[in-house]
């Protein structure tokens, strides 16, 4: 494969460009602006690339700090509060704490709906089997 490629390529060696073309060239190179970095220049660029990284370092280990600070701060002061069933102690002081208010009108108004609510349903079976 390469000797072919080889053979393919070996006439385009002996293309030389034209004069007008050399100059041409030649003059476009020339005049375009060279970019010359003095060790100055070098020197102002490494100093700033080295702000920018330590203030990217910074931020992020900040960032990290906060993070952590804050699951912390949730692992201990709100976990408690929000996950009070694994605590059994807190549960039984609630539970005594209760006061428990029974309406004996409630309890009445229930029992009556429940028995109007079944004298219905019967109705409707007693409907039915007649039909």
């Amino acid at each position: 494969m390469e000797d072919r490629l080889n053979k393919a390529l070996k006439p385009f060696k002996a293309i030389k460009p034209s004069a007008d073309f050399m100059r041409y060239s030649r003059a476009e190179i020339l005049a375009t602006k060279q970019k010359f970095f003095s060790a100055r220049r070098s020197w102002h660029w490494n100093f700033w690339s080295s702000v920018k990284f330590a203030s990217s370092l910074t931020l992020a280990t900040l960032l990290v700090l906060i993070v952590i600070g804050g699951l912390s701060y949730f692992n201990l002061n709100l976990a408690p509060t929000l996950l009070t069933e694994l605590d059994k102690e807190s549960l039984l002081r609630e539970a005594n704490s209760l006061d428990f208010q029974i309406h004996l009108k409630e309890l009445k108004y229930y029992d009556d709906s429940a028995k109007e609510v079944a004298a219905l349903l019967d109705q409707v079976t007693e409907n039915e089997t007649n039909l």
